[in-house]
């Protein structure tokens, strides 16, 4: 079984990628549009790093519900 601490964490990090997944979804797709300017883009970029990196769902293991495994 894993520690309560890790469990603990990765339920963290899935409330926090709910939270930020609509925010990120819309500035990486301005990010990555070419018909916005390069400063527009730019400017989506920076939003973007400012996002938290536990919010991305590459942080989240995937862990059975009753022990941590």
């Amino acid at each position: 079984m894993s520690k309560l601490s890790i469990i603990e964490r990765n339920k963290k990090r899935i409330k926090l990628y709910e939270r930020f997944k609509t925010r990120h979804d819309k500035l990486l797709k301005m990010a990555n549009n070419k018909r916005l300017s390069a400063d527009e883009q730019f400017q989506a970029r920076l939003k973007l790093s400012k996002i938290p990196r536990n919010a991305s769902k590459v942080r989240i293991r995937n862990r059975c519900e009753l022990t941590g495994r």
